[in-house]
């Protein structure tokens, strides 16, 4: 008789787990149906699985970020964002909707001061802080600022030293802003006669990835006949980009 019992009261326990559900046996969970349908690009009908998911769920988080980014990725950019909106509305606190939506903003241009705000906070979390870095690297890199760029990437770096975005970026700053050397050479002849051998050599080096320093040697012989004299012309370059003006400067001062 205990035996019975006790199947009896096991099997009342599991009923309502399964009328809780609200879905068959073997039946796909919205959500996974949705992310099938968009890996396969389909982003109309996964929005539309996701759509009809949400009215009976409103308060689902991964829906919610699933919807958005299904809709940024189909186009349509203007309701992914007020997706996010709402959803981080209802989850104030959802770390990876924050950075899917900061994400969308500066790869679609839409609002890097709303980026901005967005990723901020995120810097103080240890578990953000190394993406939150490289996104705020790339909204400074896209902006033209190589300065702020390289120290947003170098931060996310020491976070995570795996992080690809940042160590990609980050090289392409330090290529660019790179020492250079440049030599050169010519040689002219006109019909006086007139021989004019000239060589050139440029040194430069940026001391921010935003302003830089050049140097030029010009030597030149002047040969006509059996005389001839040597010329020596330099000149100094102090060159800069203001991202925030978006404008670019350059100073120089020479000597011959």
């Amino acid at each position: 008789m205990r035996l019975l019992f006790l199947s009896f009261a096991c099997l009342l326990a599991l009923l309502p787990i399964e009328a809780a559900s609200g879905q068959e046996p073997g039946e796909t969970h919205p959500v996974a149906e949705a992310a099938r349908l968009r890996d396969a690009r389909d982003f109309p009908a996964a929005a539309a699985v996701l759509r009809k998911h949400l009215e009976q769920h409103p308060y689902d988080g991964e829906a919610t970020r699933m919807l958005a980014q299904t809709l940024y990725w189909g186009g349509a950019i203007k309701e992914a964002e007020a997706v996010y909106e709402a959803g981080l509305a209802q989850h104030p606190d959802d770390t990876r909707l924050r950075l899917d939506f900061a994400r969308m903003l500066i790869e679609s241009g839409r609002s890097p001061a709303r980026a901005r705000v967005l990723l901020t906070p995120l810097r103080a979390d240890q578990h953000a802080a190394a993406e939150a870095e490289s996104l705020l690297g790339s909204l400074a890199y896209w902006q033209g600022d190589l300065t702020a760029a390289s120290r947003h990437f170098e931060r996310a770096l020491r976070h995570s030293a795996e992080n690809g975005e940042a160590a990609r970026q980050l090289g392409e700053i330090r290529t660019l802003a790179a020492p250079w050397l440049r030599l050169g050479g010519e040689m002219r002849r006109d019909d006086q006669p007139l021989q004019h051998l000239t060589g050139s050599a440029e040194a430069g080096w940026y001391l921010t990835p935003l302003h830089s320093v050049a140097v030029r040697v010009q030597p030149q012989r002047l040969v006509a006949g059996d005389t001839g004299e040597n010329l020596l012309a330099g000149e100094a370059r102090l060159g800069g980009y203001w991202p925030a003006a978006r404008l670019e400067t350059e100073a120089g001062v020479g000597a011959l």
